[in-house]
């Protein structure tokens, strides 16, 4: 077990494609085992939610804390944050290990431990926070890549918390078109065959209104089966 040095420092969601994303993509594991082999220069997607679905940001305070410290373990364990979303049950993070051994799990372990302490500490509370260990996917090809940070930055307006992936603060979309250096982002990194900030935005929005044209088929379905 690692063991991670500590600086001093419910509101359910049921969005539909949320569910059913992590109910689909979870990795095998046991609990002393992780299949995925973590090593230099791979890039993965890493994502967690909240125990029984609970919401583990509940205002901006509780946001810009865990943009901090994934800023901070990402530079402590060399890892590049490509892209990263915080929703109000969950998050998403594309990285990539660029120095040391690149251990995306102690990464993980020590994000995770560091929030959560933080945020039982806020709320006096005291429990799990997250649903176990985070779940992996590598990317592997650059298909995928582009797949997953449309997915990613388009999540916060599929849900309807936005109405632009601009508007959205609490993900790194701005920083990822060259519009604001807030964020944990990998400033040297760039899709490949990308040409431009502009077409990878117009890709997002693509994204955005293929997802929710799918959600409003979803629940007419669901209406109509509860009808009948």
């Amino acid at each position: 077990m690692v063991s991670c040095t500590v600086r001093h420092e419910s509101i359910p969601s049921k969005h539909m494609d949320m569910n059913a994303f992590f109910h689909i993509h979870v990795r095998v594991t046991t609990m002393s085992y992780r299949r995925t082999v973590f090593a230099l220069g791979l890039i993965f997607h890493v994502y967690n939610r909240g125990a029984g679905q609970m919401a583990i940001f509940l205002c901006d305070r509780d946001y810009g804390m865990f943009m901090r410290f994934a800023r901070e373990e990402a530079t402590r364990h060399g890892m590049a944050i490509i892209a990263i979303v915080l929703m109000p049950n969950h998050f998403h993070i594309v990285l990539q290990p660029i120095e040391g051994n690149g251990n995306v799990s102690e990464f993980m372990r020590c994000l995770q431990y560091r929030y959560a302490r933080w945020f039982n500490k806020q709320y006096k509370r005291s429990g799990t926070l997250f649903e176990g260990r985070f779940k992996d996917k590598h990317v592997d090809s650059d298909e995928y890549l582009y797949q997953v940070c449309r997915y990613v930055h388009a999540n916060p307006v599929v849900a309807g918390l936005a109405t632009a992936p601009e508007r959205w603060k609490w993900s790194n979309f701005l920083e990822f078109i060259g519009q604001r250096n807030e964020m944990p982002h990998h400033s040297g990194f760039q899709l490949p065959f990308l040409r431009s900030h502009d077409e990878y935005q117009a890709l997002v929005l693509e994204q955005c209104m293929s997802q929710r044209i799918l959600h409003a088929r979803l629940e007419q379905d669901i209406r109509r089966q509860r009808m009948e």
